[in-house]
């Protein structure tokens, strides 16, 4: 078989036009956050903040479910969940319920050790002597910020975050 003469290409190599663009950079689109179904509830969940540890006391359990709109807490392997009649409902009561966490055992298989955090690893850079490793370094900062009349500092930090999520989480 004789490949295509790159002149006869329908698609490849040519622009596509998207079709949903025009709903999604004006908000018309829809998204499964968006079903609504008569009697629905929602959930929010929060999760153990290390892998193997189970949700132990609820310290504030009657005041989250007292909250308006919820329906129920559960307790699920390694997290606990919060049902209400809005997500946005079922999301602060599950930030608001206090949860104590138990200690996974120590034999448990793929426990995370107690220092394993995010917190923990900004802690242990900001604690480590020197400056660093530059991997690119292009024009003279220090002579920029020597000459500069006013210099303001900050310091900013993000979680891990998915960088392309499909669409607003809703499952």
């Amino acid at each position: 078989v004789e490949p295509c003469d790159r002149a006869d290409f329908r698609w490849i190599g040519k622009p596509v036009a998207r079709l949903d663009a025009r709903d999604k950079s004006t908000g018309r689109a829809h998204y499964a956050i968006d079903l609504k179904v008569d009697g629905m509830l929602h959930a929010a969940v929060q999760h153990s903040p290390r892998l193997g540890g189970e949700p132990g006391a609820l310290t504030n359990e009657a005041e989250v479910q007292a909250m308006p709109g919820v329906h129920s807490i559960h307790r699920l392997p390694g997290a606990v969940a919060v049902v209400a009649d809005s997500w946005w409902r079922a999301r602060r009561a599950v930030e608001a319920l206090q949860v104590t966490w138990t200690e996974p055992a120590a034999a448990t298989p793929r426990a995370m050790p107690a220092g394993f955090s995010s917190e923990t690893h900004k802690a242990m850079l900001k604690s480590t002597p020197g400056d660093g490793v530059a991997f690119e370094q292009e024009g003279d900062a220090a002579g920029s910020l020597a000459g500069a009349a006013r210099i303001v500092e900050a310091t900013y930090d993000a979680p891990y975050l998915v960088h392309g999520q499909l669409e607003p989480p809703s499952a």
